[in-house]
């Protein structure tokens, strides 16, 4: 029987990327009805690469099951809450303040500030209206106690005041929006009658950001009504009758513990917050100076969190199965197959060596971090060949489209933003990730890239016979000393997203004497880290300099999981061309990609095993991937870069196309001349450098070097020149 494995009736996903054998892989799935789970290896993610087919097989040694799913849904939205700040009943007089920075005001739901809820029928919300009003609501049936008269400012700063008294029998609402000058200060507000506080018993739970605070069968709290924008400075206040000042109940300061999902109260009560679905923290606050971009310096100007109704830390399933891995099993490449009623799913995860146990001479880097920072991108609005990068139309493939069945979870890559615009600077694997899957295909070329792209390369050492390990960037990020003991690491196709401790791990690898083949393009560019506290989680803030997706609102590039700069290396002085002699140089997508021109160095003598066994001097002019070797993201070698001056550029490749830009990096200003045809930096070098230490990096510089070294089933003038290279460094 055939399975529709991008049916969204059947759909999953892991606890983690990458397991140790022996270790229990937690399955989590949406279904309906038996569906029967094992593990499979993965062989490859291209049907016309005969010699790996089949392309899945399954682990005999691992005992089947069948599990019983029911449907499973998720609940965006970040906010806070506080299970219970004590009994306000009581209260003659309740005031709350806090400073708002709204970001999609009047789009037509509405979306709370800050709720209290005492009871099932009692409560306080104090929120924005459907057209963007300020409004007080209480009570189950949320009664309108006043609205302002005029929608507030989007993204200004202003401070709102909502007073609840007893005493004066009315509820009122003031708020004073900073604005440029000459008018520094607007201020409006409202008045309600109130015979009562609307909260009746002890038990007060608080919610910031959300109108209420609930909880899924499986223990997952969710909010409704959940804000867009920043928020800072929340504080209450309740007087008795007879106080002659309020008492602070509680106050917030959100500069605190800004790496972790707590909110810090310092108002001695000890009413400490959780954040939920990971709003993005260290964010200018209302009293930011512009003096200081570092939060760590003046974390009091950085109070401010920013949420958004579509954040999702984690889906939050139902653990389905749990299947616990063969203490022997292999290293390699995996899946965890579920297979129902006609429809099935394919989940990848990586199995690490036995931490103690012999390792093989190879070990294949598998860039996870990269899968995870492109994970469910919507494509929608990226017209690349209106940008003129591309010459090919974008028609998205069935995984893009079986995303679409799950709302919450399309355009949550680093690459999207926001419904408010702004930009996503965090991603989570705890979560099903479509494109993350072998039978992906990418829109634009139509066939895989990232993870599949990477298991031409697997399969191509599977089919050459090379035993090798499999190691991933979480891995590597988490283990300096993973990488000792090997000889050579292989890299994937696009190992974009790379942390500080990674950088450094492999330099101390190649000084050590390892040997990198850097497989890929456009790699070891942009600044991320893997959240220390919330592993499933990375961090990439783009800034605002350079090609990127989206920009950093000023003052914001520093990552809050580590508090270090964002943006690309290269700006950090950490460039790719310093590791790996190559660094990016240009992207592009058209229907026919280059191959590759011997140099005077690739044809001399000294450098004749490279090229053993290809007698032509250009090579490379096929592949699965617009027909070259040379295509999709390039690097080039570039002294002016940091590129070692004693590296040798042993190919580079042919013209590329007016679809070939440089980068925003590279230039000053933006002028004629900047493509493929007339600027000679866009170009993919083949580089060979060696370091001090008998250590060496072979780059290619293109990411579509993997489509071509399958190309006729492994027999072919690229896949020779990477098997000499390989065999070269093993010796």
């Amino acid at each position: 029987m055939t399975l529709d494995l991008t049916s969204p009736d059947l759909v999953g996903y892991c606890d983690r990327f990458h397991y140790r054998p022996g270790e229990v892989v937690e399955v989590h799935a949406h279904g309906n009805g038996p569906v029967r789970v094992d593990l499979v290896t993965l062989h490859g993610a291209d049907e016309r690469v005969a010699v790996s087919l089949p392309l899945e097989r399954e682990v005999p040694t691992v005992q089947p099951q069948t599990v019983p799913l029911s449907p499973q849904t998720s609940y965006p939205g970040s906010f806070a809450f506080v299970e219970d700040i004590g009994d306000l009943s009581q209260s003659a007089e309740l005031t709350v303040e806090m400073w708002i920075f709204p970001t999609l005001p009047g789009n037509g739901r509405r979306q709370s500030l800050l709720s209290l809820w005492a009871a099932e029928k009692s409560g306080l919300d104090l929120g924005l209206a459907p057209d963007g009003q300020l409004e007080l609501r209480t009570g189950q049936d949320k009664a309108t106690l006043c609205r302002t008269e005029k929608p507030i400012l989007a993204k200004h700063w202003m401070h709102v005041r909502a007073v609840l008294s007893v005493t004066q029998g009315k509820a009122s609402i003031e708020f004073s929006t900073k604005l440029p000058l000459p008018d520094a200060i607007a201020k409006d507000g409202c008045s309600g009658e109130l015979s009562s506080l609307p909260l009746q018993g002890p038990g007060t739970v608080l919610a910031i950001a959300a109108s209420g605070v609930y909880q899924t069968a499986n223990g997952r709290k969710y909010g409704a009504d959940t804000f867009n924008g920043k928020i800072d400075a929340v504080r209450i206040l309740a007087a008795q009758n007879g106080d002659v000042s309020p008492q602070v109940v509680v106050s917030w300061d959100f500069s605190l513990q800004m790496d972790t999902a707590t909110v810090v109260d310092v108002s001695g009560a000890d009413h400490h917050g959780v954040l939920v679905n990971a709003p993005t923290r260290a964010m200018t606050g209302p009293n930011w100076t512009g003096d200081e971009v570092d939060f760590r310096h003046v974390p009091q100007q950085y109070g401010a969190i920013h949420f958004h109704d579509d954040d999702l830390e984690e889906a939050g399933w139902d653990v389905a199965a749990r299947l616990r891995l063969p203490s022997d099993l292999p290293s390699g490449v995996y899946a965890v197959r579920l297979d129902g009623d006609g429809v099935g799913d394919r989940i990848p995860i990586f199995v690490l060596p036995c931490p103690n146990g012999p390792k093989a001479p190879v070990a294949f880097l598998a860039s996870t971090f990269t899968y995870q920072a492109y994970a469910n991108i919507l494509m929608e609005g990226r017209d690349y060949e209106e940008e003129g990068i591309s010459g090919i139309e974008a028609v998205p493939a069935a995984r893009d489209i079986q995303s679409k069945a799950f709302p919450f979870l399309a355009g949550s890559s680093l690459y999207d933003k926001h419904s408010d615009g702004s930009g996503r600077c965090y991603s989570s694997y705890k979560r099903p990730i479509f494109n993350f899957r072998a039978d992906h295909k990418n829109p634009t070329m139509g066939g895989p890239r990232n993870f599949g792209a990477d298991l031409y390369l697997t399969s191509w050492l599977t089919h050459i016979g090379q035993q090798f390990d499999v190691l991933t960037d979480h891995a590597l990020d988490g283990d300096a000393e993973i990488l000792t003991g090997y000889k050579v690491l292989l890299t994937g196709s696009h190992p974009e997203y790379w942390s500080g401790r990674m950088l450094s791990a492999l330099e101390r690898f190649i000084e050590a004497g390892g040997k990198v083949m850097y497989l890929g393009g456009n790699g070891f560019h942009w600044v991320t880290s893997q959240d220390p506290c919330r592993p499933h989680m990375i961090e990439c803030r783009r800034g605002y300099a350079g090609t990127r997706p989206w920009g950093n609102e000023p003052g914001e590039t520093h990552l809050s999981s580590t508090g270090e700069y964002g943006g690309n290396w290269r700006h950090r002085g950490r460039s790719a061309n310093k590791l790996v002699g190559v660094g990016t140089a240009s992207q592009g997508w058209d229907e026919r990609a280059p191959g590759y021109t011997k140099t005077g160095a690739g044809k001399s003598a000294e450098f004749g095993w490279i090229f053993a066994g290809v007698e032509e001097n250009d090579f490379g002019n096929f592949g699965f991937s617009m027909g070259g070797a040379a295509g999709d993201e390039i690097d080039r070698y570039d002294v002016s870069l940091g590129s070692p001056v004693h590296g040798v550029v042993v190919a580079t490749s042919q013209p590329h196309s007016q679809f070939y830009k440089i980068l925003v990096e590279d230039v000053e200003m933006i002028i004629n001349g900047l493509d493929g045809p007339t600027d000679k930096r866009v170009r993919s070098d083949i580089v060979l450098l060696e370091w001090r230490s008998s250590g060496a990096v072979f780059s290619v510089g293109s990411i579509n070097w993997a489509a071509s070294l399958a190309w006729n089933n492994f027999e072919n003038s690229v896949e020779r020149v990477t098997r000499n290279v390989l065999h070269g460094f093993l010796k």
